[in-house]
């Protein structure tokens, strides 16, 4: 589940550093656009903090999913045949 929330915020703020990073490229090396500086918008602090959020929330989705693939035991296990008994055995007369 936080893994799922945490590749959700990654990507929204990689969309949103691409979208600036091309508006850039645009600006600077191209120059379709008038230079306006990128530093100045939210969308910038927005995005580097989506992506921050992501990566952490994908770093918390791989530690639980570690701790409980380690801490799962053998006696929680249940199984039905083991504990009533087999039918056929039963059923022979």
């Amino acid at each position: 589940m936080l893994g799922a929330f945490g590749l959700l915020f990654f990507g929204l703020g990689m969309a949103g550093l691409s979208y600036l990073g091309v508006l850039w490229l645009l600006m600077n090396v191209v120059n379709l656009l008038p230079a306006i500086p990128i530093g100045d918008r939210p969308l910038l602090a927005y995005s580097i903090a989506l992506t921050l959020l992501g990566a952490q929330g994908i770093t918390l989705g791989l530690l639980a999913e570690l701790i409980v693939a380690y801490t799962g035991r053998e006696a929680d296990t249940f199984s039905v045949s083991e504990s009533v008994g087999s039918v056929s055995k039963k059923l022979d007369p």
